[in-house]
């Protein structure tokens, strides 16, 4: 069921892009003036963890994004962008995660005392996307509909293990079976200004899909985690 969701996710994600992109466009074409743009974002939304051992129960994977960004436009309609981002993620599973043998990370059963696990981690990300316009972008203030895609390289500040036993919280930390550096690719659709008239939401917004290449902890690990996350921005 939870593949079914996330399939369904990225279908009406890619539908709307299309159906954005596909509409004639109505602009007079003009001289296009190379400028740069700067912005904020902050958002969130939830996650989705695979390489757990078959009958770890999963539920309430989260995620949480603040960064800036610094565009350089192109041409009229497509330009690059990069920026700092950080992000917060929790991931909350009924398994005991702990280091073994050094850096190796392991997942086992959790006993009866043990109960609220969840694993905790954060990084600082360094996106480079290329951002394809509907119209020409005239300005920082102008209306309008992007998509965008690119990398992301993210330096993790390590990862925690929490849980609850006896009454008490513990804090475990995964930082020496956590990898140093981790590479994503994302996706987004995204909207300036007040693109839209009657869904006023999503004016100022992007939705997107960002999915980890490498795997949250060292190779030596028995577990292969690698999140996928989709994520609604805001954007200021």
């Amino acid at each position: 069921m939870k593949h079914l969701k996330i399939e369904f996710f990225i279908t009406v994600l890619i539908l709307i892009s299309y159906s954005v992109f596909a509409q004639k466009n109505q602009n007079p074409a003009y001289s296009h003036q190379p400028h740069w743009n700067y912005y904020c974002s902050f958002g969130g939304g939830f996650s989705s963890l695979s390489g757990l051992p078959d009958g770890v129960y999963q539920d309430g994977h989260s995620n949480l994004q603040v960064g800036g960004f610094l565009e350089r436009s192109l041409g009229s309609r497509h330009s690059l962008l990069s920026g700092l981002e950080l992000e917060r993620s929790t991931y909350s599973l009924d398994a005991d995660i702990q280091i073994i043998d050094k850096k190796a990370v392991s997942a086992q059963t959790i006993s009866d005392d043990i109960k609220y696990t969840r694993i905790k981690h954060s990084s600082i990300n360094i996106p480079l996307h290329l951002r394809l316009y509907r119209h020409p972008n005239t300005s920082r203030q102008h209306s309008n509909a992007y998509i965008q895609f690119g990398g992301r390289l993210g330096w993790t500040g390590g990862a925690d293990f929490n849980y609850r036993s006896g009454g008490e919280k513990f804090s475990r930390s995964l930082s020496e079976g956590s990898r140093n550096f981790i590479w994503q690719v994302e996706f987004m659709l995204g909207f300036k200004g007040e693109f839209f008239d009657c869904l006023g939401l999503l004016n100022s917004s992007s939705l997107g899909v960002i999915y980890s290449l490498d795997p949250l902890f060292s190779s030596e690990s028995e577990v292969n985690l690698q999140p996928l996350h989709f994520s609604w921005r805001f954007i200021f």
